[in-house]
């Protein structure tokens, strides 16, 4: 990406993917310069590519089989610390399951 002194690159990751254009456009709309995947995998390739300011996550992120819901948004989090440790991360999760809430601290 193009570095321009005062503009925020934002990662955006949800498997829903009407969800995900209404979070792109929201976060254009903010004047946030915004990229979205829909998968582990698609995610883990837009952080290796682009460096990001903000990486909002959704937890539960559906796998190529759709019976099993995981939560690689906690495998996704340790992978972009790791690569790109300045990320400010916001996780989201409609789960209310206080384990899940537990675990993202």
């Amino acid at each position: 990406r193009e570095e321009i002194k005062g503009n925020i690159f934002i990662g955006i990751v949800e498997d829903n993917k009407d969800e995900l254009e209404k979070y792109i456009s929201l976060s254009q709309s903010c004047g946030l310069h915004s990229f979205g995947a829909s998968t582990l995998e698609e995610a883990k390739q837009m952080l290796s590519v682009n460096g990001y300011d903000i990486l909002l996550t959704d937890i539960h992120l559906s796998q190529e089989d759709v019976t099993k819901s995981v939560k690689s948004g906690f495998e996704l989090i340790q992978f972009a610390l790791e690569t790109q440790p300045q990320l400010t991360i916001l996780a989201m999760s409609h789960d209310l399951d206080k384990s899940i809430f537990d675990k993202a601290f």
